[in-house]
C-alpha cells in the first residue's frame, strides 16, 4: 500500500507542477474559460470559491 500511495503522490505533484492544489484549480478553471469568484480571509486562505 505504501508504494501505491507514494507513486500516487509523486504523480499528483508532477501534474500540479509545484503549485498548491487550490492554485492549480484556479489556473485550470481560468484556462478552461470558467467564471471564477474567490473570497480570501486576512491570511489569504480561500473562504469561498465559485466556479
Amino acid at each position: 500500500m505504501d508504494q501505491v500511495y507514494n507513486e500516487t503522490t509523486k504523480i499528483r505533484r508532477e501534474r500540479l507542477g509545484g503549485l498548491s492544489p487550490m492554485r492549480w484549480t484556479l489556473i485550470e478553471a481560468d484556462r478552461l474559460g470558467y467564471f471564477i469568484g474567490v473570497d480570501f480571509d486576512d491570511d489569504r486562505c480561500v473562504t469561498r470559491l465559485f466556479l
